[in-house]
């Protein structure tokens, strides 16, 4: 039994003392003793664009309109958007322009997108592409599709700013294309 006991804590020994303590420390070993020590390099090990991350975005609009029953405008809105990995995610918003030329009104609009992002961690921007549909509200209510590319850079892990650009296909009025810029508070 002490055979089988001393073999069991030999190899517990022998596991801990190769075991990896993570990237912010490194392990020594030397004859004598074995230590770990805080890592002294000066690069940030952490992840600005990481998985399962939930943001919500407040930006402006301008809307560039195709002749029609809309016309130019600028507006705003705010988003809700998860990741659930480093790569995909899923996004809702509402946004509003100044563009209903028939009863000199807002346009409301609720959409939702498949975002894919491909973060570059060192320039600390992710280059995205996103497609979704929705609907706009105003005297005429209709659904939409749209499709776009954007660019978000990240201050800190808790912030960014984004631009964004997209086609929208409106069913029943005129399409046209909506830019967008703003904040986004990560959680």
């Amino acid at each position: 039994m002490k055979k089988i006991i001393l073999i069991l804590a030999s190899l517990l020994i022998a596991v801990t003392t190769q075991a990896d303590v993570g990237p912010d420390y490194k392990t020594t070993n030397t004859r004598s003793t074995l230590t770990t020590t805080k890592r002294d390099d000066n690069m940030e090990r952490s992840i600005l664009f990481a998985a399962n991350e939930t943001s919500v975005d407040v930006f402006g609009t301008y809307a560039i309109t195709d002749p029609g029953a809309y016309r130019d405008g600028i507006g705003g809105g705010v988003g809700l958007t998860h990741f659930f990995g480093r790569y995909f995610g899923l996004g809702a918003e509402g946004y509003w322009w100044d563009g209903d030329q028939r009863n000199s009104g807002l346009i409301s609009s609720f959409s939702g997108s498949v975002i894919a992002r491909y973060p570059f961690e060192s320039l600390r921007i992710a280059p995205y592409l996103f497609a979704g549909g929705g609907g706009n509200f105003s005297q005429q209510n209709q659904t939409n599709l749209h499709a776009g590319i954007g660019l978000e850079y990240r201050l800190s892990q808790k912030w960014g700013i984004f631009a964004d650009g997209r086609h929208v296909w409106a069913d029943t009025l005129n399409d046209y294309n909506l830019v967008r810029a703003g904040v986004k508070f990560i959680f």
